[in-house]
């Protein structure tokens, strides 16, 4: 027992350096992936395309859950995530997009990302660069279809 002691000690201090590491990404973030460019859009266009949401990084399981709604539809990603120096990357194991209704339901009216287009994106690695003061997460550009944009979150409430 007193030789275990120390290997218990050193084993609790390891587990606390590294979960001091993960405590400037844990919780809940507010935040979109906003549509900077897209062939033929008006600002108005882009800030319409946006999806905007949450994201949540829990330390259990290094797990996360993400919401992101447009005009017409949701998807909702659970998966874990892992950190490599300032950047978080999360890995979706489960992505549910709810297209409320389909095609036939859509509103012509109304922004639309095809599953086709938005479903690939969102089951590859999203990486998340922490700010300097820790209150903002923001990835590179990337493209869903047409659109290019990124990946941006603020510290929410």
């Amino acid at each position: 027992m007193r030789r275990a002691a120390p290997l218990l000690i050193l084993a609790l201090i390891g587990c606390t350096r590294a979960n001091k590491e993960l405590l400037p990404y844990l919780g809940k973030w507010n935040g979109a992936f906003e549509v900077e460019a897209m062939p033929g859009a008006k600002a108005n266009d882009l800030k319409r395309e946006t999806l905007r949401g949450y994201l949540v990084l829990y330390a259990t399981s290094r797990r996360f859950v993400m919401r992101l709604e447009g005009e017409q539809q949701a998807a909702d990603l659970d998966g874990t995530w892992t950190l490599k120096g300032k950047q978080a990357e999360l890995k979706a194991t489960k992505v549910l997009i709810d297209d409320q209704g389909g095609e036939e339901l859509r509103d012509p009216n109304k922004k639309w990302i095809p599953a086709t287009d938005l479903k690939p994106k969102l089951e590859s690695p999203i990486i998340l660069n922490l700010s300097a003061d820790t209150q903002r997460l923001t990835g590179p550009g990337i493209s869903i279809g047409t659109r290019q944009g990124a990946f941006r979150f603020r510290r929410g409430d």
